[in-house]
């Protein structure tokens, strides 16, 4: 999400040019639309399989600077909503991953400075790395997962199970205990 071509005019309802959204909606929304439209059939033709899509945080909570990914990820849910839905009991499971912030070189290198925000408001010891979504990944298609099917697994560190201002009250509190 970070590295989104449009992020940079990607931002209120008022302030997003009709070409970002379309742009982003073209990208996010329509692979995955034709990744089922033409693989669904052959699944079920061979009695079953597993689509995992990969949607963000971001379409679960708003992060009210990018409403065009946001939408376009939340898209995203319900399409794997209603492909569980439409194909499940053809033995198509169909299920998304919503990561948070994963930790790459690129991330490093471009904003060391949101790594840091991130780690102070994640609960967990630290941050994930592509490999916590492959192993997510993995899972999900695997037949030990075979009764898990049209579910959004946050894989985010605990970011989203909690208010924002978590990390800051807590901060305060701890303050205010010591004075």
């Amino acid at each position: 999400a970070l590295l989104n071509e449009n992020m940079p005019e990607d931002r209120t309802v008022v302030d997003t040019p009709f070409s970002v959204w379309d742009n982003t909606m073209a990208i996010n929304l329509r692979g995955y639309f034709a990744m089922a439209k033409f693989a669904v059939p052959h699944m079920v033709e061979q009695g079953g399989g597993s689509v995992v899509n990969m949607t963000s945080d971001s379409g679960i909570k708003s992060d009210s600077l990018h409403i065009a990914y946001g939408v376009s990820k939340a898209a995203i849910i319900m399409l794997t909503q209603a492909m569980a839905l439409q194909h499940g009991k053809a033995g198509v499971r169909t299920n998304g991953i919503a990561p948070g912030l994963v930790v790459t070189d690129n991330v490093r290198k471009v904003a060391p400075e949101l790594i840091t925000l991130l780690e102070r408001h994640t609960p967990a010891p630290e941050l994930g790395e592509p490999d916590d979504i492959a192993a997510l990944v993995a899972f999900l298609a695997c037949e030990d997962a075979r009764f898990i099917n049209g579910q959004i697994i946050s894989c985010d560190g605990g970011l989203l199970s909690h208010m924002p201002q978590t990390a800051d009250l807590s901060d305060w509190l701890a303050g205010k205990r010591e004075g």
